[in-house]
């Protein structure tokens, strides 16, 4: 027979045909922040990586219509609109919409197949029929800092109380409005290869002995909910091994002088760092039928999220 795609409205990525008895759409909005932060709680240097998941179980040949928020819009302007769809994808933006302050200014910006590139240069809407189950709808970078905010300030400082003793302290703010929670909030605290014991306390939160981790240098402070606008603080009180390095200096005041970041982990469910949102989610297909649709957004740590300790 006839090749698929001579059929006016095909679509290489969807088969015709498709039947759900219940017809549903998942968006995740997923946002993974990477930062260094100095030991006063400043953002020095991170980036967003974010991207919106798909997951779709809808009958027939849907369209659908995603509208972001202003906040995110990237400016006509970005020199998009005169380049072939193909060339599109991913292509850096530049100066011009960036020089837009209430606007998001993404470093780069990469679309599914699906999207229909010059809707989203003349309406700001990103348009596309579907392909079936899971997929990345499109995926961005953002590393100006002053177009995202980080979820939290930590500050850390380290004091030493003599030779053979320590103590590391750490102090956590949730940057965030009270009406969401942070989960699985864990700072990773960095231990002296000498260290022999380390004694933790909390004003909230779990520092059990077992979190003491002496092969890796390493313990922790779990938070398993940071409610908005709350605060914490930790002290860990460290205890070395008297031996001395070579030209008499004990360990503990070697490590003293270059004390490693703490590095944080963490997951907040309904917000995003660079205030993405998704204005309206609208499926139309030919049967009419009324889809179940879920949003949801999720920020989390990225591969690394330090904090330097003042000492």
């Amino acid at each position: 027979g006839a090749p698929t795609l001579d059929v006016p409205g095909a679509v290489p990525w969807r088969k015709a045909g498709i039947v759900y008895k219940k017809n549903e759409v998942y968006l995740d909005a997923i946002e993974r922040v990477s930062a260094l932060v100095g030991s006063d709680g400043e953002l020095i240097s991170g980036r967003v990586n974010g991207s919106i998941q798909m997951k779709v179980y809808l009958s027939g040949m849907p369209e659908c219509k995603i509208g972001l928020n202003e906040k995110f819009m990237m400016e006509a302007e970005s020199g998009y609109q005169n380049a072939a769809s193909s060339a599109m994808e991913g292509r850096p933006t530049n100066v011009a919409q960036k020089a837009c302050r209430s606007q998001v200014a993404l470093d780069y910006i990469k679309f599914h197949q699906a999207v229909k590139l010059q809707n989203y240069e003349s309406d700001h809407q990103v348009h596309f029929v579907p392909p079936d189950g899971e997929f990345e709808l499109l995926s961005y970078t953002v590393s100006d800092s002053r177009n995202f905010t980080l979820p939290f300030t930590v500050t850390s400082w380290y004091k030493s109380l003599g030779r053979t003793r320590g103590e590391l302290n750490v102090k956590i703010k949730a940057d965030f409005p009270s009406s969401l929670v942070a989960f699985q909030v864990i700072t990773w605290i960095p231990l002296p290869k000498s260290t022999v014991k380390v004694s933790m306390q909390a004003t909230g939160g779990k520092t059990k002995s077992k979190y003491v981790d002496l092969a890796n240098n390493q313990t922790h402070w779990k938070l398993s909910e940071l409610r908005g606008g709350k605060e914490h603080k930790f002290k860990a009180i460290i205890e070395m091994m008297a031996g001395t390095e070579l030209g008499g200096t004990s360990s503990g005041e070697v490590w003293e002088k270059k004390v490693p970041p703490l590095k944080l982990t963490f997951q907040v469910p309904m917000f995003t760092s660079t205030g993405l949102r998704i204005r309206f989610l609208k499926v139309h297909e030919r049967s009419n039928y009324q889809p179940v649709k879920w949003v949801r957004y999720l920020t989390c740590a990225g591969d690394d999220y330090e904090v330097r300790v003042k000492h």
